[in-house]
């Protein structure tokens, strides 16, 4: 909690207005309980439409018992809870253990579950509505986020229905992707290609998938690309799974398309995250969401 702020400031600040707000209901509610009306409705000069006359009467006991036990009940949860951040409470309550209960709970309901569907063969999972059903939860839950509810992507986020991957679409590799995450990157070559290279390979580039290009630039990139990118996208540009080098060949972008950016990406490199789910799913929950991965691009098959 208070560990969680870079200095004491805001801390203390929230602990003194909670505490000024407590004692300010206090003293509000003493300062009216010392006035005496009369038992008669005495008014006040305020009128409206020379017929609503404004009493200055006491407030009702209702709203004055709840005053009271609006203070009473901060007081409590003041004790238990880390109301005032400064504090701990007696509870000791903190929102990553509540989270850590609940998740331990839910695996503990749900683990039963999980391991039944995470024991089929990819082929019986992938004929199997239920499971199927499951699996899609734990996609949205953990992957639509940068995936997307449909599984599609968007720049930079790969689209995994389209039987194009990087570091393999069996399934082994994908539960290795999910499991330890990936770490996609290319170096820049700026400060060892000049530009006129760097726009020759471009050429060369878009060329391999029918983008627009001019042929004699094209032409020129050839030999260079073989020297300085056919280390990674191997000398037919079809890509490397191994390393994860995307297949230059087959019009799927995943960080954009077109000269300029083929240019760009030359000159200053691009590197790509996904973090690791071990730390968030059990090995059943990743086997299941693997399968059901897997299934979308066969779908598509």
């Amino acid at each position: 909690m208070i560990t969680d702020f870079p200095s004491l400031f805001w801390p203390i600040t929230i602990a003194l207005i909670t505490i000024a707000g407590i004692l300010g209901c206090l003293i509000l509610l003493f300062l009216t309980g010392q006035k005496k009306i009369n038992s008669k409705k005495v008014s006040t000069t305020h009128v409206w439409d020379e017929t609503l006359t404004e009493k200055n009467n006491p407030l009702p006991k209702w709203w004055v018992n709840l005053f009271i036990i609006t203070i009473i009940f901060s007081i409590v949860y003041l004790f238990f809870y880390p109301g005032l951040i400064i504090t701990q409470g007696s509870y000791k309550w903190t929102q990553n253990n509540q989270y850590d209960r609940e998740m331990a709970s839910a695996n503990e309901k749900y683990s039963e579950v999980y391991k039944k569907y995470a024991a089929l063969s990819a082929d019986d999972y992938l004929n199997n509505r239920k499971a199927v059903k499951v699996g899609k939860k734990l996609f949205l839950n953990q992957c639509a986020e940068c995936h997307g509810v449909d599984a599609k992507g968007s720049i930079s986020f790969p689209n995994l229905t389209d039987n194009d991957w990087l570091y393999g679409g069996d399934l082994k590799s994908i539960r290795e992707t999910i499991t330890n995450g990936r770490n996609g990157m290319m170096p820049a070559f700026k400060q060892s290609l000049n530009p006129n290279e760097v726009t020759y390979i471009a050429h060369y580039v878009n060329s391999l998938s029918g983008g627009e290009h001019q042929e004699h630039l094209a032409y020129l990139g050839k030999a260079m690309f073989k020297q300085t990118c056919s280390v990674c996208h191997s000398e037919n540009a079809t890509g490397n799974q191994i390393i994860g080098a995307p297949n230059l060949t087959d019009d799927i972008w995943l960080h954009g398309k077109g000269i300029e950016f083929i240019m760009s990406v030359i000159n200053n490199g691009v590197v790509n995250h996904m973090p690791p789910r071990n730390t968030r799913l059990s090995k059943n929950e990743i086997d299941i969401v693997s399968m059901y991965v897997w299934t979308l691009s066969k779908a598509n098959q």
